[in-house]
């Protein structure tokens, strides 16, 4: 079990648990992890997860054993509707990382998360024929109070150097009270002892309380587990009279609107060298090229349907072809019982 802290309740996919949160409650939970100083990831998962983890036993482990599964994926709204489960609606990548990188703007965006999370609600219920009548909103304990005033910095790991770059610049327009403690672009394989040392080092002398992991799945959902197993075996923490590599790491000009991070987390000031003691890794796949403006949303009412996975198929065709073709018939057909018939939450 990598994840220190407690388990949110979840509700089960074809063996996947699910976490029971929409985008307001995800980022809430997200936020106190934080001031918490828990040490997890946080996958975000679809058809595409699910189906994966059918197929490989260790990916559905890794999944389950997450900080939090959150559902990025109508499909899995309408299972844990139909079941009756309270409080889920979809938590899509791009929506989550503006929704966390902006919680620490002026009025930390806390009464619009709940309202967000309300209109989510009305626009993400199934048709009526597949909807449960004890399916409803009920939030969960841990949600009741606003989340907590933390400062944050953040980390980008993933995708090209290039890109990074371009994200970077686009969240501090966006988000000037979100600290971009560094970014670091792995290479296209699979990380030697060395680099993964080197990944480590980097978070760690950052002082970042978050890393954004852009990779895709199931990669990005295998390397956050290895990422915190090492993590807390102590790898990556500075050797003494070891310098600091300054390469691809942004410097943190202090926010103007930026509050003194709390007592509680000691390890969000960048000017802590390796006293980072723990990290809330999110794997958001293609959200770098959405929050940097290389690759359009898909509009409201395709989110609505469930049919962004057919939006995002016709920007990316020779990619994404194989990958929806196969996954999308067979998940719906494995799912089919539930929206159908129901049942009971798992």
């Amino acid at each position: 079990m990598f994840v220190k802290g407690t388990m949110p309740d979840r509700f089960d996919v074809l063996g996947v648990r699910v976490s029971a949160v929409d985008l307001a409650s995800a980022t809430a939970r997200i936020r106190r992890a934080v001031q918490d100083r828990a040490t997890g990831y946080v996958c975000v998962t679809g058809a595409h997860g699910i189906m994966e983890s059918l197929r490989d036993e260790d990916l559905g482990r890794i999944h389950n054993e997450s900080l939090l599964t959150v559902p990025d994926g109508m499909p899995l709204v309408w299972v844990a509707r139909r079941r009756g489960v309270a409080g889920v609606g979809r938590v899509y990548g791009p929506d989550l990382m503006r929704r966390v990188l902006g919680s620490g703007e002026p009025g930390d965006g806390s009464r619009e998360s709940a309202e967000a999370g309300q209109e989510l609600d009305a626009i993400q219920r199934p048709p009526s024929a597949l909807r449960s009548p004890s399916s409803r909103l009920v939030p969960h304990p841990a949600d009741l109070a606003p989340p907590p005033p933390v400062t944050t910095s953040h980390f980008l790991l993933g995708s090209t150097a290039e890109v990074l770059a371009r994200l970077a610049d686009r969240i501090g327009s966006d988000f000037p009270c979100a600290r971009i403690a560094g970014t670091w672009s792995p290479p296209f394989r699979d990380l030697t002892d060395d680099e993964w040392h080197d990944a480590l080092r980097r978070v760690r002398e950052s002082g970042a309380s978050i890393v954004w992991v852009g990779l895709s799945t199931p990669k990005q959902e295998r390397f956050m587990a290895g990422f915190v197993r090492r993590w807390d075996a102590g790898e990556g923490k500075r050797d003494s009279g070891a310098g600091r590599r300054d390469a691809e790491v942004v410097s943190a000009r202090p926010p103007p609107c930026d509050p003194a991070p709390l007592p509680s987390d000691p390890g969000s000031r960048t000017s802590d060298l390796g006293s980072r003691s723990s990290v809330v890794l999110i794997g958001v796949g293609a959200a770098f090229d959405v929050l940097a403006g290389l690759r359009a949303d898909a509009p409201g009412w395709v989110k609505r349907c469930g049919l962004q996975w057919f939006h995002r198929l016709l920007q990316e065709p020779r990619r994404l072809g194989r990958r929806y073709l196969g996954v999308v018939p067979g998940f719906l057909w494995r799912i089919l019982p539930d929206l159908i018939l129901g049942g009971r939450g798992r």
